[in-house]
């Protein structure tokens, strides 16, 4: 019977397809996010626990990688959308008391998420406290320096990992869809109701904010974040020294 492995050394660029000059230089804009997303393969020892890491950084890659695909077709579009767009011979005009309305719903939203980024702040202060202090006991760094254990910690971290380049590619997006729909409704209907859109998607873009602020509260539960990474060799002395 044959058998099938992944090297878990190799890199996430090279399962890539076969991409044109362009692409390959959005490529290199996704390797930068990449190397700070990337999951540490050798922080640990089990096959299992590397291959999880491994497949983490594969999957964080291409996230990373349809975001850059994703942006740029964005901006073709609104290229070819502002040729075949004819500008109105008169520009939409925007009731003062509308952009008040959308600027009081920016202001709310906006606090909302700030107020929100605090208390999150706060939670993961007081539950990083209790995690850090199980991670970094020595029963702690027995349990995860174990098969059972390094598996577990390869899966947090790594769908930590991903959480946070589906925040990095998700920013990403909005941000240029906002400034592509802006951009095409102020070259359609003027100036005011380009600026009444602006305003408009910045408030729901602190919404989004604001649930994906609540969200985040699963790095409190990533002990690989707040652990002080030792070999296991040195628990075993710890161990043998105690008893």
């Amino acid at each position: 019977m044959s058998t099938f492995c992944i090297d878990v050394n190799i890199s996430p660029i090279a399962f890539l397809p076969i991409m044109t000059k362009k692409e390959k230089m959005d490529q290199g804009e996704c390797a930068a996010h990449w190397t700070d997303l990337e999951p540490n393969v050798e922080d640990y020892k089990m096959s299992a626990a590397k291959f999880i890491a491994a497949g983490s950084g594969h999957l964080i890659m291409r996230i990373l990688w349809c975001g850059d695909v994703t942006i740029e077709s964005l901006k073709k579009r609104k290229e070819n959308m502002k040729k075949s767009l004819k500008p109105n011979s008169t520009p939409k005009d925007i009731s003062p008391e509308t952009l008040r309305i959308i600027k009081r719903v920016k202001s709310v939203t906006n606090m909302t998420e700030t107020i929100a980024c605090w208390i999150l702040c706060f939670v993961l202060k007081i539950s990083r406290f209790f995690t850090s202090s199980f991670a970094n006991s020595f029963l702690g760094k027995l349990f995860f320096s174990l098969l059972l254990g390094e598996i577990l910690l390869a899966t947090l971290d790594g769908l930590s990992k991903i959480c946070d380049a589906l925040e990095v590619s998700g920013k990403n997006v909005m941000s240029t869809s906002s400034s592509v729909t802006t951009e095409l409704v102020t070259h359609k209907y003027g100036e005011e109701a380009g600026k009444a859109t602006s305003e408009g998607l910045d408030a729901a873009g602190h919404v989004i904010g604001t649930a994906w602020a609540i969200f985040k509260i699963r790095k409190a539960f990533n002990p690989k974040s707040v652990m002080n990474m030792r070999p296991t060799s040195s628990l075993v002395r710890d161990k043998k020294h105690i008893s």
